[in-house]
């Protein structure tokens, strides 16, 4: 994901987010903000890159390893309010593999 609107704090080189920054996407027509994010973790030219944790409108968190501005590699979601959600294999942005899916009180519902 090129970062083209937004605020964003930390380092830069050339003018784009590079190194460890926070970076906050508000959008939404209303004050409820439901497409919007925050990303805090690395930056490289301007792209979520390395570890990071991305929170979005609703309250869902990702956090683990981006490249090129997607999730990849092991990852872990978090339900509002802080319960795992799921951990596992991302590729690009999509799960794959072997992962685990939990329900919202905590009790596993997929494994596989």
């Amino acid at each position: 994901m090129n970062l083209i609107e937004g605020h964003y704090q930390g380092p830069t080189l050339s003018e784009k987010p590079n190194g460890y920054g926070k970076f906050i996407f508000l959008y939404g027509k209303d004050d409820t903000h439901q497409f919007s994010f925050v990303y805090v973790g690395t930056f490289l030219n301007g792209i979520f890159h390395g570890p990071g944790k991305k929170l979005d409108g609703q309250g869902f968190k990702l956090e683990g390893e981006f490249v090129n501005g997607r999730a990849h590699g092991m990852e872990r979601m978090y339900y509002p309010g802080g319960n795992l959600m799921y951990e596992g294999e991302y590729r690009e942005g999509a799960k794959t593999g072997f992962g685990k899916k939990y329900y919202p009180c905590g009790k596993l519902m997929f494994e596989g």
